[in-house]
């Protein structure tokens, strides 16, 4: 969609931040979230609620503020919003990006270490953005990051005629980052990340997890075409790993995205998705495991008490474990913040529900 893709400078993250874990967000505002604040956070953050209660647009604004000032996170997250499979219409694009976002994240509850990104659209009104309408194109949009003493922008302009437009002035990302959920399973640019897992050594445990808990076939990189294939006992010859059922695919995904961003986050939208019940606590047992290992942050949405209850009674570190109910109300979406201590507790005691509270 960009004319000077190639001219482009590659992306990475501030050194700095590496060694580092998200201790608080902001959100003020990003869609119907405004002034919102998830505290004290832990490795693994698990955000509940019901439908529509804004699960999935927080995912959405940690992922801007994780990748700054680029651009394509923001047309990403509104793509995969709309479940564009291709480039999505411009005039589609425009209705759907907010005219004002701002977050911030704080670091390891390190006094004033903290990143911001905002991005505003500079030649549009709010009557110009309503969705299925479009307001004319070109259309601008600044996207302006801190970190320290680091300010980054990006100049985003849409046209209707021709790949939009982008002028980058810093190349940082805070983190890496990847999204996933039920609109991304086994998409090609996931599942390239291979050579990530590899490296850390996560294929095998990977492979080894899918042939106790789900099925015998072994997992072999077709390492020139990018693609995975498995053998089986039951098959005269391998197949590829998109023969197999969704949640197969769905469990060497979240393992290969966890080793792809080592040392940063991974938001896995809609957790139980294509998963059998049966399947949860073992699975959440191995991802708070291989995210100690690999220093990854996880943040995952679900509506499923089943998973909940899995991450706090899988004999793991519930000090590892914060979760956060999200409740909509006509006058803005509310937090609730528990740990995984007052979890068990309240598990033990009736069997709680915490989707619905607030």
């Amino acid at each position: 969609m960009m004319n000077d893709e190639d001219e482009r400078m590659p992306w990475e993250p501030f050194k700095e931040t590496r060694a580092s874990q998200l201790s608080k967000i902001e959100i003020k505002p990003y869609r119907r979230l405004s002034g919102i604040s998830l505290h004290d956070l832990r490795r693994v953050n698990l955000i509940v609620g019901f439908n529509n209660a804004g699960k999935t647009s927080v995912l959405e604004a940690i992922h801007l503020l994780c990748h700054q000032n680029d651009e394509t996170a923001l047309l990403d997250v509104m793509r995969w919003r709309g479940r564009w499979e291709g480039p999505p219409d411009p005039n589609w694009m425009a209705a759907e990006i907010p005219n004002d976002i701002f977050i911030v994240g704080h670091f390891d509850q390190v006094e004033n270490n903290f990143a911001i990104v905002e991005i505003q659209c500079t030649d549009a009104t709010e009557d110009d953005l309503v969705s299925g309408q479009g307001g004319p194109l070109p259309r601008e949009y600044l996207i302006e990051s801190h970190y320290g003493h680091s300010v980054q922008s990006t100049y985003l302009t849409l046209f209707s005629d021709r790949p939009y437009r982008a002028q980058p002035s810093g190349h940082h990302w805070l983190f890496p980052c990847s999204l996933t959920g039920s609109f991304g399973a086994n998409r090609k640019d996931a599942l390239a990340k291979a050579s990530g897992a590899l490296e850390a050594g996560l294929k095998t445990k990977v492979v080894d997890f899918i042939k106790t808990n789900i099925d015998s076939a072994d997992t072999e990189l077709l390492e020139e075409e990018c693609r995975f294939l498995t053998t089986h006992p039951d098959l005269r010859r391998a197949l590829d790993l998109s023969s197999f059922g969704d949640g197969l695919r769905r469990v060497f995904e979240i393992g290969l995205l966890l080793a792809s961003v080592r040392g940063g986050v991974l938001l896995i939208d809609e957790f139980e998705s294509s998963l059998h019940p049966q399947l949860l606590r073992s699975l959440t047992r191995i991802v708070q495991e291989l995210a100690t290992k690999l220093n990854v942050q996880v943040f995952l949405t679900t509506h499923s008490k089943e998973v909940l209850d899995a991450f706090i009674t899988n004999n793991d570190r519930l000090e590892d474990i914060a979760a956060y109910a999200l409740q909509h109300w006509p006058q803005g979406v509310d937090v609730r913040r528990f740990d995984g201590d007052h979890l068990l507790l309240l598990h033990e005691a009736a069997d709680f529900d915490l989707r619905g509270v607030v």
